[in-house]
């Protein structure tokens, strides 16, 4: 009997370790459920949770606002210099970071087919931004800057608490249930942080 155990719990682990070393196979079943032509190169996109608007930061300084069957909504300009956003999960509000160490928050509506907006906030960062998460949950803006760390922010612009990162992080996220925030960075490495909280 335990032979049989030790030999199940052996193959067990050594499919799981097949698995982590990238002998997973493909996924070949999908189906394309839409596309269509965007009005510029896209820098950054996010769509809302209720399926109704996906926003793309373009090239030139836009954030188009599309419907889900790709009718451009409106523009909001929000500068050359801007290089990610990320939204509030209805589409209420658009949260822009810029090179030139900008943090926008703006208001967005959308009825009768008009798009209305308005600048609600505006700060600087510390250091120039890389990537940032909005951390809806927490209230906490999360900016990965360029000098290394990670600084966490309340929306109205005052610095709470920072986390120096590995140098070369390119991306962060950040999941408020489980208070992690994950880590990639150009030596091939991902981390995850427990944050306490």
């Amino acid at each position: 009997m335990k032979k049989i155990l030790v030999l199940s719990l052996f193959l067990f682990f050594a499919s799981q370790i097949e698995l982590v070393a990238g002998n997973i196979p493909p996924l070949d079943r999908w189906s394309l459920a839409e596309t269509w032509t965007l009005g510029n190169r896209p820098l950054d996109f996010a769509r809302s949770l209720d399926r109704k608007y996906i926003f793309v930061l373009g090239e030139t300084g836009e954030v188009i606002v599309y419907s889900t069957q790709g009718d451009a909504l409106g523009v909001i300009p929000v500068g050359p210099q801007a290089l990610a956003l990320a939204i509030e999960p209805r589409g209420q509000m658009l949260y822009v970071i810029s090179k030139n160490k900008t943090y926008t928050a703006l208001r967005v509506s959308i009825s009768g087919g008009t798009l209305n907006w308005s600048i609600q906030n505006r700060w600087q960062t510390e250091a120039v931004p890389v990537d940032f998460v909005y951390a809806h949950d927490k209230n906490m803006v999360f900016v990965l800057e360029e000098d290394s760390v990670v600084r966490v922010y309340a929306p109205e612009g005052k610095r709470i608490g920072s986390i120096p990162v590995t140098p070369g992080t390119i991306a962060l996220d950040f999941v408020p249930r489980q208070k992690k925030l994950y880590l990639v960075n150009q030596n091939n490495t991902y981390t995850a942080l427990d944050l306490l909280f």
